[in-house]
C-alpha cells in the first residue's frame, strides 16, 4: 500500500511538521485577553506564524517565539507604521473576540 494514498484511493498530503504549520502566514488577533488572545498568539507564533496582537493599549508582534511591543498607546500620535490598519491589511487571517463584561 502506498503511504500517500488514503481510504478509497484518495491522495493524502502529509501535514507540515509541528512548528511549521503556519509558516509564512500573518495573523492579526484583535482584543488580547488572558483566556483567548494571548495563548492563541503564542500558539500560532510557536507554529510559525507572524502574529499581530492588538488591544486597547498596544500592539504586540509575536514572531519566532519572541514578543515585541510595536505601539505603546493608540491615544498618542505615533508615527509608527505598525498601527491597527496596517496589521489588519497585512493579515491573511483576522481573529477577533468581544470580552464579556
Amino acid at each position: 500500500s502506498n503511504p500517500m494514498t488514503g481510504a478509497m484511493g484518495a491522495i493524502v498530503a502529509p501535514s507540515p511538521p509541528a512548528g511549521k504549520r503556519f509558516d509564512g502566514m500573518t495573523i492579526t488577533i484583535i482584543n488580547r485577553s488572558q483566556i483567548l488572545g494571548r495563548p492563541l498568539a503564542s500558539l500560532l507564533s510557536n507554529d510559525g506564524a507572524t502574529v499581530y496582537s492588538i488591544d486597547k493599549d498596544s500592539i504586540l508582534l509575536y514572531n519566532n517565539r519572541r514578543v515585541k511591543r510595536l505601539l505603546n498607546s493608540f491615544s498618542s500620535s505615533s508615527s509608527s507604521p505598525k498601527d491597527m490598519e496596517f496589521c489588519v491589511r497585512e493579515a491573511q487571517v483576522i481573529i477577533t473576540a468581544v470580552p464579556s463584561s
